[in-house]
């Protein structure tokens, strides 16, 4: 038989890979004659780049950036030759689980390190960049990433704001005529299944700042420094960038990249399974396996186990869902083009255990499903 599996991450417990490498080696347990092809998928947060890396002709290379919090760090970027696309995850430079819980602090945060990726991807004569958002610690609005692309942002006494989303308070004029030039013939796409606006009781600051580390008054501070910036960015724009679908995401790094670099939001989900030739892997699949941590209703609401479902069910092939846990109707998922489930804890213990475990009971998992296709023969 022919089988791709192409699951997402378990969040907090296992990335996409090493999901797709258990599930495989379970597999092959039973049926090692099998043709097995791996695509694991990411919707643009954690992990996005690695699965491009996995499924897709990309390239790693290595630049030396600027952290959340300040510090430099080496962080990796994908280059797709043969696409003239580079590929740059922020979270792997700016991500929330970089910095320890004692130590975050969204209000001086920075995405200054994924415009120093911006720019050494620029080395590689690149026509198209697509930026993953999602998983950040930021919520200074793109602000330090724009500053290193050349856009000045000044205040009052027409000195740059500092670093940290709190300082958009201070923001009093914008300057971008030494926006950096090769930027003008580089295509700018934002990978990313968030849809939340730049402001407001859904937006950036108050649906993901407590996340970040915000107490109950750094969220109001900050919701006011990001009004202003906001208001700064329709002025500069002439159009309501603060009301734009997805503006709010990473911290409101899209609003930022939407203003300046006519960065288009497309959905991470769609743009993996683009890059990666989804549709030709499952080309006369017997079962396509997708999994994720837990499926639920928002599961159902264009998530990329769906998506890949769908896509799946086009081809004539029989969906699988590997889950970590369960909290849907199997009518419902049906309908989306799931035709079977299998959770994947095998009994009730601790987060921490559930966690450390997830591997060994994903191989686990998918060598009893791969058993019940003996039957019969």
């Amino acid at each position: 038989m022919k089988i791709v599996i192409t699951p997402d991450s378990f969040k907090e417990s296992a990335t996409a890979v090493e999901v797709a490498n258990a599930i495989q080696k379970g597999w092959k347990k039973v049926r090692p004659a099998d043709q097995i092809s791996l695509a694991p998928v990411s919707d643009g947060g954690e992990g996005f780049l690695t699965v491009l890396c996995q499924s897709a002709d990309v390239e790693l290379f290595q630049a030396e950036v600027t952290s959340l919090n300040g510090h430099k760090i080496t962080a990796s970027y994908g280059i797709h030759a043969s696409q003239k696309t580079a590929i740059i995850e922020s979270a792997n430079t700016i991500g929330l689980d970089l910095v320890p819980v004692a130590e975050r602090n969204p209000a001086l945060a920075t995405s200054t390190g994924v415009g120093e990726l911006i720019l050494a991807a620029l080395q590689h004569n690149v026509q198209k960049i697509i930026i993953g958002l999602g998983g950040s610690g930021t919520n200074d609005g793109g602000a330090g990433l724009l500053q290193t692309l050349g856009v000045a942002l000044l205040d009052k006494n027409k000195q740059p704001i500092p670093p940290g989303g709190v300082h958009l308070q201070e923001l009093a004029s914008i300057d971008a005529s030494n926006l950096h030039p090769m930027l003008k013939n580089i295509q700018f796409q934002i990978a990313c299944d968030v849809t939340n606006p730049l402001l407001g009781e859904n937006g950036a600051t108050f649906v993901f700042g407590a996340q970040k580390g915000a107490t109950p008054a750094m969220l109001v501070q900050l919701e006011n420094a990001m009004q202003n910036y906001g208001t700064q960015l329709d002025q500069f724009s002439s159009q309501k960038i603060t009301t734009k679908k997805g503006a709010g995401a990473a911290g409101g790094i899209a609003a930022g990249l939407m203003t300046f670099l006519n960065a288009d939001v497309l959905s991470g989900s769609a743009l993996v399974m683009e890059l990666s030739n989804m549709k030709d892997k499952m080309k006369d699949a017997d079962i396509v396996i997708v999994g994720e941590g837990r499926m639920d209703k928002q599961s159902m609401m264009g998530k990329i186990p769906v998506q890949i479902a769908q896509e799946a069910k086009k081809q004539g092939c029989f969906v699988l869902a590997i889950v970590g846990s369960l909290a849907l109707e199997t009518d419902v998922a049906q309908q989306h083009g799931i035709d079977a489930f299998f959770p994947n804890i095998p009994e009730i213990t601790d987060l921490p255990t559930l966690f450390e475990n997830t591997t060994k009971n994903l191989e686990r998992t998918a060598e009893n499903i791969a058993k019940l296709t003996l039957v019969g023969n």
